[in-house]
């Protein structure tokens, strides 16, 4: 071969190397972004008063499995509006709960979706789906610990049975 012939086929060597790199890169991408990409997906809307600190990307749980993702969330003037996709339809009925719940203490949110009773209505169509004003696990425990700070301080004044 000439100097000409084997530097076409270095570069079409190079060049086919080059696009399989690139394709799995690509295709790694998508695995670890868990996207299902030929699933089929159920788009929804929850309105909070507040979503205390949940972003896009956090998990959705029904029934203690994930079954979907946060997309978008979009403050509004007296609401905040969650856009999310699930991987199954939900089949919301009368008494319905949707709670942002912390991950653990250390941070993080998830929804987690409760149906409601099996024996209540189900919704109907293009209702507006409230979620629940959620809950500060920090600020519960304060209130614990001024609960208890109140009981021993009501102890040490000699009030009530043990106090005595």
């Amino acid at each position: 071969m000439n100097k000409q012939g084997r530097e076409v086929t270095v570069e079409i060597v190079v060049g086919l190397f080059m696009f399989i790199a690139l394709l799995g890169l690509g295709v790694f991408t998508i695995v670890l972004s868990r996207e299902n990409l030929l699933k089929k997906s159920y788009p929804y809307e929850f309105v909070f008063p507040e979503i205390s600190g949940l972003h896009e990307g956090d998990n959705v749980f029904l029934r203690g499995m994930n079954v979907g993702r946060v997309q978008q969330t979009q403050l509004e003037e007296s609401k905040v509006t969650v856009y999310v996709t699930l991987d199954v339809p939900l089949t919301l009925r009368h008494g319905y709960r949707i709670d942002v719940v912390n991950a653990s203490l250390l941070g993080g949110k998830f929804l987690k979706v409760y149906e409601g009773p099996p024996e209540a209505a189900l919704l109907g169509d293009h209702v507006t789906i409230l979620g629940a004003q959620p809950s500060d696990v920090i600020e519960a425990l304060a209130e614990a610990v001024d609960g208890l700070q109140g009981m021993i301080d009501a102890i040490t004044q000699g009030q009530g049975t043990l106090g005595k």
